[in-house]
């Protein structure tokens, strides 16, 4: 539910966010991509520090933390747009810190799976933990489409924020307490050397880089790009859109359900 909620509320803020855009910029598709950028940068290059805080600290409080400050974000651009003093850099800005928080999220998230669940059903639950990413997917554009029309932008984002908070809420009753990492004696520079080397030297590990990074290079732009395409070739409105995206969320889905 924890995780179903958080994936809820980014695509939600996507949606949102890539609308709020292209009013901002008057559909400007290089202005968009830079929005975008900005929150993907931080989840690839601070991923390999947080995955080492992740090993040092509670994962529990800091998923916590950071579904709780991404609530917090939100609120803020919430209350700029409806204020109606809201900027472009203003949602750069927290389009990075959005990425930031969830670099911090996604390997503690992860490896909390694998600490919870036992090892001969840990394929299971990785897959369901998909499932639940990409039925997000398929809801959270649609329940955004449909908000941005009732309510606008900034009512959307305060959706966003409580369900980040909800999200943040289940965590935190969850019973859980491994704390403490698994080497004690090494150094945080020398783990995190350590992870980076054996990703890169491991035989096995190399094509799933190569893999992620061919799809995510060819395939992340088409879903950027989307939002300008429906509003300007199909001329549909922010619902419209919802229902766009959420079509490639069920696409998904099916493929997750097939692991799980």
């Amino acid at each position: 539910m924890a995780s179903f909620a958080s994936w809820l509320a980014l695509n939600m803020q996507i949606t949102a966010r890539s609308w709020l855009i292209l009013r901002l910029t008057e559909d400007s598709l290089f202005l968009l991509s830079i929005m975008t950028l900005a929150f993907a940068l931080p989840m690839t290059f601070f991923s390999p520090i947080t995955g080492v805080l992740a090993d040092r600290f509670s994962r529990k409080k800091l998923i916590t933390i950071s579904q709780f400050s991404n609530a917090v974000v939100i609120i803020i651009l919430a209350l700029l747009d409806y204020s109606g003093l809201v900027q472009y850099w203003h949602v750069v800005l927290i389009a990075f810190c959005n990425g930031s928080l969830m670099s911090l999220n996604m390997p503690s998230r992860q490896a909390m799976i694998s600490d919870l669940v036992p090892e001969n059903k840990l394929m299971n639950a990785i897959s369901l933990s998909n499932t639940s990413n990409n039925l997000s997917r398929a809801f959270g554009p649609a329940i955004a489409g449909i908000l941005i029309i009732l309510i606008d932008t900034s009512g959307t984002f305060l959706a966003v924020s409580f369900t980040f908070l909800m999200s943040a809420l289940i965590i935190s009753v969850i019973s859980y307490n491994k704390t403490k990492p698994d080497q004690k004696s090494q150094s945080f520079t020398s783990d995190l050397k350590a992870g980076i080397r054996y990703a890169f030297s491991n035989v096995e590990l190399r094509p799933l880089f190569i893999l992620m990074f061919v799809s995510v290079m060819f395939g992340f732009p088409y879903f950027v790009l989307i939002p300008a395409w429906a509003k300007e070739v199909l001329g549909i409105n922010a619902d419209g859109l919802g229902y766009l995206l959420t079509s490639i969320g069920l696409g998904a889905t099916v493929g997750t359900f097939g692991l799980a």
